[in-house]
């Protein structure tokens, strides 16, 4: 009896420690995110305007749930063992597949096809970019647009048996659209899909060093059409990678891969931190020309090769694209890099840029009215104008045009809502009176814009 009581006290023991131990380390330990983690911030007991917050337990509840002791150790320790036993991950945003490899699950979609863009969504996002072109060759400046392949649709061997591949997807949509409305684009799917190197962190969402060395000649090529040559600045070491994937779901891990490392002669200017810096500029005075890049995380590694290649470079993650920024810098080219599984954004955030003026349309009137608001611009003298044509029946293939009392401007076919418009008109145009002219069946129709 003596041992079996024993054996009780010791257990409960050990549950009693196992509960306790998180909290009882949690004042000497300090959580950090990891991946695109965001964690809770400590709750205030008084909002802003001196009242009780009233959420303080809930939010108490999730600042706990993301600081409490030893939390990257159980995450780790927890999916090393679904991973091993089960092989899968307990994890909203990471997928395990074969041989260890991680995949982004907001890739999924694109992979299986389950969200394919509607034939009038492969129209606007390619006439988005055909917007931003037509405003940059007006300005002088050369366009180019190209996508960051989702590592999934390059290494599908890779993947879980149990997801199927879609035969058709929203880059291949949008490439046929960019090719009708003539939009400059450079594939890089097919680059780096013939190529067996291995291209892509195993462990990480982007392309590794030697897959930006490709992409980046591969652009180049288009963009100065001339053939650029890295391999000389291999400097034979290699530098180790922690994945931003392994990093979500084995935070308390301590594996990396092996990456090529390079040696660069580009200058960066005294504002630089690190390649994850919103705006960066660089010069090489061994190089001609200028390049402005409007890049997201796939840019880390893809911009010191534009940079080794050009005299003057910008790279940029802001979002919405500001096309004015752009001219301000007056490069020879703008190049926009967007990756796959992010293509979507084409529809929802405008570019910001004046709205081009048009030659007046015969339009009918349909005797109907859409919502449309003004808000702010970032842009001196222009105010945008959203609305949503929801309810008309807009070709799938329509421009959509602002008409006011006596000019009539191109918008956006993208911004809130299935059927958005967005565009930066001048401040001295009334809103009041505006209407928004569309192909219908054919034929030009305007209806009224209200509030």
């Amino acid at each position: 009896m003596q041992v079996k009581k024993l054996g009780y006290i010791l257990f409960v023991g050990v549950i009693a420690t196992i509960c306790i131990l998180p909290v009882a380390v949690m004042p000497w330990q300090t959580e950090k995110a990891v991946g695109n983690e965001q964690l809770a911030s400590f709750p205030e007991l008084r909002k802003e305007d001196g009242s009780f917050n009233t959420g303080i337990l809930n939010e108490f509840s999730d600042y706990f749930a993301d600081h409490f002791g030893l939390r990257h150790e159980m995450i780790t320790l927890n999916d090393q063992l679904t991973g091993t036993v089960l092989k899968t991950l307990d994890s909203s945003s990471v997928l395990l597949g074969k041989d260890d490899w991680l995949f982004y699950k907001s890739t999924l979609a694109d992979y299986t096809g389950a969200e394919l863009f509607t034939a009038r969504q492969s129209y606007a996002a390619a006439h988005v970019l055909g917007l931003m072109q037509e405003y940059c060759e007006e300005n002088g400046i050369g366009f180019c647009f190209t996508i960051a392949p989702n590592k999934n649709s390059l290494y599908s061997g890779q993947m879980p048996a149990r997801y199927t591949a879609a035969s058709v997807r929203n880059a291949q949509l949008l490439q046929q659209q960019m090719e009708q409305q003539n939009v400059r684009y450079v594939d890089l799917f097919k680059t780096l899909s013939d190529h067996e190197e291995q291209l892509y962190y195993r462990r990480d969402s982007h392309w590794n060093m030697r897959g930006a060395q490709l992409a980046a000649q591969t652009l180049l090529k288009e963009l100065k059409g001339s053939e650029a040559e890295f391999d000389s600045c291999i400097n034979g070491k290699t530098s180790p990678h922690t994945g931003d994937l392994y990093e979500m779901v084995y935070p308390a891990g301590n594996e990396t891969e092996q990456d090529t490392a390079y040696d660069f002669t580009c200058q960066y200017d005294e504002k630089f931190h690190s390649a994850d810096d919103i705006t960066i500029h660089t010069e090489n005075s061994a190089a001609d020309e200028s390049i402005f890049v409007y890049r997201d995380s796939f840019g880390i590694n893809l911009h010191p090769f534009l940079a080794q290649s050009y005299g003057n470079a910008c790279f940029s993650r802001n979002m919405p694209y500001l096309l004015t920024a752009v001219t301000e810098e007056q490069p020879d080219v703008l190049l926009v890099e967007l990756v796959e599984r992010n293509l979507n954004w084409l529809l929802e955030r405008a570019p910001e840029m004046p709205a081009p003026e048009r030659t007046a349309v015969p339009a009918a009137d349909t005797g109907t009215s859409a919502k449309a608001q003004r808000k702010d611009s970032r842009m001196e003298g222009t105010f945008c104008l959203t609305g949503n044509l929801s309810g008309q029946r807009v070709d799938d293939d329509s421009p959509i045009y602002i008409l006011a009392e006596t000019e009539t401007y191109e918008a956006s076919p993208c911004g809130e809502g299935t059927q958005p418009f967005t565009a930066y008109l001048p401040q001295n145009v009334r809103e009041q009176q505006l209407k928004a002219a569309f192909l219908s069946d054919g034929e030009w129709v305007f209806c009224a814009l209200a509030d």
